[in-house]
């Protein structure tokens, strides 16, 4: 989820960096993506709960790690190779 925010915010920096500089307005620095997610950070927390970051986080991998595990399922039987999987 970090790095999913991470990318996000980059990209965010980047659309908006162009805007700025199409519109001729003023770039955004790191600090104002810094401000924008700790308000909606606080936001989120206040109107979802305490711990929706953990719960989204825990959900996200919980949901990566079984898909992976049924891949890697699939792919062991599909080649015949069960007994070593298990």
């Amino acid at each position: 989820m970090v790095y999913f925010l991470g990318v996000l915010s980059i990209i965010a920096l980047i659309a908006t960096g162009l805007h700025a500089v199409v519109a001729g307005g003023e770039v955004p620095t790191s600090g104002d993506l810094t401000r924008v997610w700790g308000n909606l950070g606080a936001f989120t927390r206040r109107n979802l709960g305490e711990y929706f970051f953990v719960l989204v986080f825990l959900g996200l991998w919980l949901g990566a790690a079984s898909h992976t595990f049924t891949d890697m399922a699939g792919s062991y039987m599909k080649t015949g190779r069960v007994a070593k999987f298990l």
